[in-house]
């Protein structure tokens, strides 16, 4: 997992330089699926790609489904908005989500939890920040991190019940 960010900044930087083929943007359907590699500007980019350098830590151990789910809600929430949204952000949002550990944790007591979500909801006053499609990404993988953590939790349990480890 350590190289994934930088294949993904690699490919945000391909994208941004070269473009993105006209074919792939311009249906509906293919449109949500590319709007993640668009950047309005160079400083969008480099934004973007600090923020995949963090998130991607390996000294963090993401897990290896983080990267497809989390692009899989964010090409989701494209769904629920009214307008085009472009950049990664949203992908990282949905990760950042996925990351989350559980409600029963002391992080979400934390200062840091606070000021991540302060500043999300912050978000809904600047309106070129586009707050509702962040903070749908976010809740979505928040939920789905619930269920995998239920499942994983229902699985250990199941197995303990069988006299296995």
């Amino acid at each position: 997992m350590g190289k994934v960010r930088y294949y993904i900044i690699a490919v945000l930087f391909a994208f941004y330089f070269v473009g993105i083929p006209e074919e792939l943007y311009t249906g509906d359907g293919t449109a949500m699926l590319v709007y993640p590699f668009f950047h309005a500007n160079a400083f969008h980019l480099a934004v973007n790609c600090l923020s995949v350098w963090a998130v991607f830590d390996p000294r963090t151990r993401p897990e290896w489904w983080y990267l497809p789910v989390g692009y899989i809600i964010a090409a989701a929430t494209y769904l629920v908005t009214d307008y085009v949204m472009v950049g990664f952000s949203c992908v990282l949002f949905a990760v950042a989500g996925l990351r989350t550990p559980s409600f029963r944790s002391r992080w979400w007591r934390s200062w840091n939890a606070w000021v991540y979500l302060g500043t999300m909801l912050l978000m809904f006053f600047l309106p070129m920040f586009a707050a509702g499609a962040h903070l749908t990404a976010f809740a979505t993988g928040v939920v789905v991190a619930c269920v995998v953590r239920f499942q994983r939790k229902l699985a250990y349990d199941t197995r303990r019940a069988k006299g296995g480890k």
